[in-house]
């Protein structure tokens, strides 16, 4: 059959127009294809993306334009540098804090920093007035630490819940506002209390309403600052309790069994945790930074909560070691090791203490409240326990097996908790922190 039949002339005709009918359609659902992209782009709200993919942020920009696509790529905003995409992402509006210029937002972290001092110096000028007060009521030192120090340590972690709830419903500034005028109130009436029970009472007070600026701080970081930069400005909320309300006991007791320090010399003694604390700033500014640094680029410039969590290895390696050192220093009644084991175990735990508040951030980015009552809960506690059985564990027994089991139980929840997140992590958040 020829082509110039009618037949193979319809055939032919029929032919070319499926074809130019399918790669019509083939244009059509590649314009499809397109425009449902773009829709899925032009979807993602990247305002909130971090808290809805809680635990796991592209921060390389590269990385993005695989992650997201080139269009949404191009519409993140980065760091300074280029480096960083910077979560939250920065709306365009002056007025939004993430906006501010480095000097507004570093002030307004200095205002809140001596706001978040204040409650752990309400408690620290009763341990160091302690013999003062022994003696003012006729009374021991020990009474006066289980009674006044003890408890209002115990309320400082209560006061820190109570304080998260108000101020889910009334807001953050009228309850640091007035639970501060509250605490001043109450440490205005230590300084008349009659008797001790009523001075009691008053440290107890003030404690519970005073600790409020202690769980505003991680809300004011995270407001301020891109993710980047939490961890480094969230350094200024490490602290440490148990040993720092016992040692003025082990200091001023006579030997053997502590050191017979004067007044004075106990008060230069406790220099030690605050030079340590300076220490810990500039050791943990560096080395929770390296951490995440190191992880984000082996991991493709992904970041993943746990990343965070080795910087306890570190931290938990240096406790013990600090521990030790300061449980044998005082059975042996050595000064420098003292210093030495005292400074290193309060250096460690600044650092860990970040490491730990920024992990639980990273999991749960829009409870930073609850994260500082429970962690600051946890923290008084436990060193509100501790003021009970140490001082009369370390004379019956010797303070080296004191700190050492103590540092053995650090190390025994270490290795029970901290490598069971980094393995079962990803599957906890995607259950519990969305």
């Amino acid at each position: 059959m020829s082509l110039t039949d009618p037949e193979s002339k319809e055939a032919a005709a029929y032919s070319i127009e499926d074809i130019e009918k399918d790669v019509n359609d083939a244009k059509v659902i590649t314009v499809h294809e397109h425009e449902a992209l773009s829709d899925i782009n032009t979807s993602i709200d990247l305002f909130t993306y971090h808290e809805r993919n809680a635990g796991r942020l592209v921060l390389d920009p590269e990385e993005a334009k695989i992650e997201f696509g080139e269009e949404v790529a191009k519409r993140l905003k980065l760091s300074r540098d280029g480096t960083k995409v910077l979560w939250p992402q920065p709306t365009d509006d002056p007025e939004d804090p993430q906006n501010w210029s480095d000097r507004r937002k570093n002030f307004q972290l200095f205002i809140i920093t001596l706001a978040a001092i204040v409650p752990d110096f309400d408690s620290g000028i009763g341990i160091a007035s302690i013999f003062a007060l022994a003696k003012q009521y006729d009374t021991t030192s020990g009474v006066i630490n289980d009674l006044t120090s003890n408890w209002s340590i115990f309320l400082l972690g209560w006061g820190s819940i109570f304080a998260v709830m108000l101020m889910r419903r009334y807001g953050r500034l009228p309850i640091l506002f007035w639970s501060q005028v509250l605490a001043l109130g109450f440490l205005i009436g230590c300084t008349f209390a009659p008797n001790l029970n009523t001075f009691t009472a008053m440290r107890c007070l003030t404690a519970f309403f005073g600790t409020c600026p202690q769980v505003t701080g991680l809300y004011v970081v995270t407001d301020l600052f891109p993710f980047h930069l939490q961890a480094r400005k969230a350094m200024i909320f490490g602290f440490t309790t148990g040993i720092n309300t016992t040692n003025a006991v082990f200091l001023a007791d006579p030997p053997p069994v502590g050191y017979g320090f004067s007044e004075y010399a106990i008060a230069g003694a406790y220099g030690t945790p605050i030079i340590a604390v300076v220490l810990g700033e500039l050791i943990g500014h560096f080395l929770n930074d390296w951490v995440m640094e190191v992880c984000v680029r082996r991991n493709n410039g992904v970041f993943v909560a746990e990343m965070r969590l080795w910087t306890c290895y570190v931290a938990v390696i240096l406790y013990i070691a600090g521990f030790i050192v300061l449980g044998w220093s005082m059975e042996h009644l050595n000064v420098s090791g003292l210093i030495l084991g005292w400074g290193i175990a309060q250096c460690v735990v600044v650092f860990n203490t970040v490491a730990v508040y920024a992990y639980c951030n990273d999991c749960f980015p829009d409870r930073q409240g609850e994260i500082s009552a429970l962690v600051n809960l946890s923290r008084t506690l436990g060193g509100f326990s501790v003021a009970y059985f140490q001082v009369p564990w370390a004379t019956r027994y010797g303070a080296l097996q004191t700190f050492g089991v103590e540092a053995a139980v650090v190390a025994a929840l270490f290795l029970f908790i901290v490598p069971a997140l980094q393995v079962k992590g990803t599957y906890l958040r995607s259950r519990f922190s969305a």
